[in-house]
């Protein structure tokens, strides 16, 4: 193949060599030819003596000669230029051209020769023979010029064309050997491929539009079909269920449709994939197949559903949870852990739990705590924390540490359960054991003092009746009476306390008795503390037990003394009448319309919240710190109230104070009466006897009794006693027994004396006696019941009265 330059209509030719060649001969022959046809002619026809004078005959040769030389040129200056320039034309184009002037210049020359006399055809074919002799030869002369440039161009082009071949070897060697490396790594790229896709432990694989398999994994082969040797370009559905396959393909085919992955869950022998369909896209943009992962997720889904379970139970769970780092930072609390301390999540993470401190347990407590769990080991222990409104709540707390497998800790969980509730019945428990305990101590000391006061009393009123009015010593002796009468009020009080005694209601002129208390009540308040008093009453009375009035009062008195602490303040107590009236009715809700005694106890303390107000009369709430409160006092207030027909109200505002406003109906006229007088009851006659272990109230009694005419028959032991009974049963007309006496109680003693001569009435005279009251005495078998101390004008006439039966 020869290559030549560019042509004139700049694209590069490229011309078969033969070809060329063949052009060019056929040039030159053609010149040939016609140079010697040319020779014959002339010397046929343009000799002295022509042989051939036919003038036609020479006319018709002599075109032919112009026309097959002319022809002849065209040819050859073709070749010489196709040759030289790579100038190439159509060869329909040629021949029709060609064919043309061909035809156009036999036409015109017959035209012109039929008109050209002889003689001048002559000289024209002689200039013609010598234009055309010059022209063949310049053509020759070409050619042999243009078969020189033709060679050496040809010797040009040849080495050109070798070292461009050796080029283009070359490149094409490199291309061979990159491809080659190309494919080299293209397969190692495959092979790794197919390494790390069947090395996955999920089945992933390639399937066409038509649901044909292109390739696949050996986990595919394994949990689908692995009895067939081959399953590519098989259709899918042919060995996976009809059910998976359809839910599946519509998922493919969505993948398909819009190019976007698809991501579902489907069910398959038992076990739960989570199939992900990718779309692969061709050169053109098109998805000609896609390529599904399928990854078992049926012990993720197992796991999750157990996280889940531990989630939910963790945030639904009673106990508060707290996660923190090794160095106590948090990093999780659940929603109890915010309900029970009142603070957010957000405002805790980072934070340690250090800002639950109430400081009510010190350092050392928490140093216990840090060497503990730090140790790898769990501390269960109690917290008193401190809400972040301030308040205090308890805990029971178990702290776990959590570590890696090499051991090294990593976070710290804590369990805590809210035990305030239980730690408030735990103190309640144990402030009623203290009062059961308070009661049963109580019980006993109210027998023995009230036996020592019973003795004091007596020979008190013994001698104050020796002695006339005038003596000196009457006023000191009075004073002892009175002293003793108060001591024992005390012990009824204590015992109303413990619930070991009932109280005992009547008209009560209520002011003597609250100016009695304010003065009891001024040496217990501090200094800082000013008390006011104002009783506008007199002489009004009310229907109440003086004992739980005194209480009353006392309890709220020392609340609001407390509630001024230690700033001090003002207290001030005030009782007057008034009326209420049916506005103030409707507006509080209590009591009903009329006349009133109001007890008003005012404070400048600290004052109480809406929600501690409502909480105050309930048993055992308390706002004191631990040991300074039992929650019984105000509890107890409220009880009183009540029972004495009254109402209370309480008002309080956080900062400014609290005000306590007890109110009494005012006891009608027809339940007061003048005090009973009674003339000195003779007791001559009646045979009274009397038990109890305590000689010396024995001895003070049966002189009492004597002096006023009784025959008295004391006895210290019970046996004793019971073998007198037996023996002069009918001769006794009263009894008299102490209830706590060693070998057998007074009620024991009682059944043994009616077992005897059952209708004998019997006085239980005692400084305590556990359950038994004025009430239901004579459920126990008594007649009467009296307490000691005694007055002994109270004592013969229920003597008298029982022995006159």
């Amino acid at each position: 193949m020869t290559t030549v330059p560019p042509a004139q209509n700049g694209r590069r030719t490229t011309h078969s060599t033969r070809t060329v060649t063949l052009i060019l001969a056929l040039g030159i022959v053609i010149e040939i030819t016609v140079a010697i046809s040319g020779i014959v002619i002339r010397q046929l026809f343009w000799g002295t003596e022509p042989v051939w004078p036919n003038q036609e005959l020479y006319r018709f040769l002599i075109i032919t000669n112009s026309i097959v030389g002319f022809f002849g040129s065209v040819i050859l200056s073709y070749g010489v230029l196709t040759f030289i320039k790579g100038f190439r034309v159509s060869k329909s184009a040629f021949l029709w051209v060609y064919s043309a002037v061909l035809v156009f210049m036999t036409y015109k020359a017959f035209d012109i020769l039929q008109t050209v006399h002889w003689q001048y055809l002559r000289n024209l074919f002689n200039l013609y023979w010598d234009i055309d002799i010059m022209i063949s030869n310049l053509l020759l002369v070409g050619t042999g010029l243009a078969a020189v440039v033709g060679m050496v161009r040809a010797l040009y082009d040849s080495n050109q064309s070798n070292l461009k071949l050796e080029e283009q070897n070359a490149t094409l060697d490199r291309e061979i050997r990159e491809r080659q490396k190309s494919v080299s790594q293209t397969r190692a790229s495959e092979e790794k491929l197919s390494a790390i896709l069947n090395a996955l432990s999920s089945p992933i694989f390639l399937v066409d539009r038509e649901g044909r398999l292109l390739a696949h994994n050996s986990v595919f082969s394994m949990i689908f079909d692995g009895s067939r040797k081959t399953l590519i370009g098989l259709p899918i559905g042919e060995f996976i269920p009809a059910e998976a396959y359809e839910t599946g393909w519509e998922h493919a085919r969505k993948v398909f449709d819009t190019q976007v992955s698809e991501i579902f869950i489907l069910s398959y022998k038992d076990r739960s994939w989570d199939v992900r369909i990718y779309p692969v896209r061709g050169a053109s943009g098109s998805v000609p197949c896609i390529t599904v992962l399928a990854t078992d997720i049926t012990e993720f889904l197992h796991n999750e559903d157990e996280r889940r379970l531990l989630e939910t139970s963790i945030n639904n769970a009673a106990e508060s949870i707290v996660i923190t780092d090794q160095e106590g930072r948090i990093e999780y609390v659940n929603p109890s852990f915010e309900e029970q301390t009142g603070y957010s999540r957000l405002e805790v993470m980072g934070r340690t739990p250090a800002i639950l401190k109430s400081g009510k347990q010190d350092a050392a407590y928490y140093r216990e705590l840090w060497q503990t769990i730090k140790n790898g080991e769990v501390w269960r222990g109690r917290f008193i924390n401190r809400r972040k409104d301030g308040t205090l709540f308890y805990e029971n707390a178990t702290i776990s540490p959590i570590t890696r497998e090499d051991g090294v800790i990593e976070h710290f969980v804590a369990v805590k359960r809210n035990i305030t509730r239980e730690y408030q019945l735990e103190q309640q428990l144990q402030q009623s054991q203290k009062i059961e305990a308070l009661g049963t101590l109580a019980g006993g000391i109210a027998h023995d003092l009230n036996n020592v006061l019973a003795i004091i009393l007596g020979r008190g009123e013994l001698v104050l009746e020796m002695l006339e009015e005038e003596h000196p010593g009457r006023e000191s002796l009075e004073t002892i009476i009175r002293t003793a009468t108060r001591s024992s009020k005390l012990i009824k009080h204590l015992l109303m306390f413990t619930r070991q005694d009932a109280s005992e209601q009547g008209p009560l002129c209520i002011a003597p008795l609250i100016k009695e208390q304010i003065k009891v009540i001024r040496s217990f308040i501090p200094s800082n503390v000013r008390l006011v008093e104002n009783i506008a009453v007199d002489k009004e009375f009310i229907i109440a037990d003086p004992s739980e009035i005194q209480q009353i009062i006392v309890n709220i008195m020392n609340n609001a003394n407390h509630a001024m602490k230690p700033d001090g303040g003002t207290l001030e107590i005030s009782l007057e009448s008034c009326a209420l009236k049916e506005a103030f009715i409707a507006q509080t809700g209590m009591l009903k319309p009329g006349d009133y005694i109001r007890l008003r106890v005012r404070d400048t303390g600290c004052g109480m919240t809406e929600d501690v107000l409502k909480r105050i009369f309930d048993p055992f709430f308390t706002t004191k710190e631990v040991g300074e409160g039992t929650g019984l006092g105000l509890p107890m207030v409220h009880g009183s109230v009540l029972r004495s027909g009254g109402q209370i109200d309480v008002s309080s505002t956080p900062g400014q104070g609290s005000t306590f406003d007890v109110y009494w109906p005012e006891a009608p006229p027809e339940t007061l009466s003048e005090p009973e007088t009674h003339e000195r009851v003779s007791g001559k006659g009646i045979n009274v006897l009397v038990i109890d272990d305590l000689s010396d109230f024995n001895d003070l009694l049966a002189m009492n009794l004597s002096n006023r005419g009784y025959e008295v028959h004391a006895f210290s032991e019970t046996t004793d006693a019971l073998d007198y009974f037996k023996g002069n049963a009918p001769t006794v007309d009263v009894a008299v027994v102490d209830y706590m006496m060693p070998g057998m109680n007074g009620k024991e003693l009682a059944e043994a004396m009616h077992a005897v001569r059952p209708e004998l009435p019997i006085i239980l005279l005692s400084g305590y006696a556990s359950g038994i009251t004025n009430i239901n005495a004579h459920e126990h078998g008594f007649a009467a019941m009296l307490d000691k101390p005694v007055e002994i004008e109270q004592l013969s006439r229920d003597l008298a009265k029982l022995a006159s039966r």
